[in-house]
């Protein structure tokens, strides 16, 4: 007797569920968005915690703007690019899984 197991069902192999570069992309993208929002929490909060503690340098304030900025540019930047790809998924008319 023989006894096979079938690894390209996902209930034998988790890996299965992969199947193309589409599946990966939206067990990736939701983990990228959520770092993303991360790391802007987070400069936004050292930015904003150097400009309390600048003590009225102007050196040290233009710093915290230059965080501040740079952190509100950079989720700009992810969040229009996430626009933009759902703006193409429209106007084609395809379904991406995104």
């Amino acid at each position: 007797m023989v006894y096979a197991v079938d690894f390209s069902r996902p209930e034998n192999n988790p890996l299965a569920k992969f199947g193309n570069l589409a599946a990966i992309l939206n067990q990736v993208v939701p983990i990228l968005f959520i770092g993303t929002a991360l790391l802007f929490l987070a400069a936004l909060f050292y930015g904003g915690y150097t400009m309390i503690t600048a003590g009225g340098e102007t050196k040290l304030v233009q710093k915290a703007q230059s965080i501040i900025k740079y952190a509100v540019i950079g989720l700009l930047i992810v969040l229009v690019s996430f626009l933009a790809v759902k703006v193409i998924e429209i106007v084609l008319n395809i379904n991406l899984p995104l």
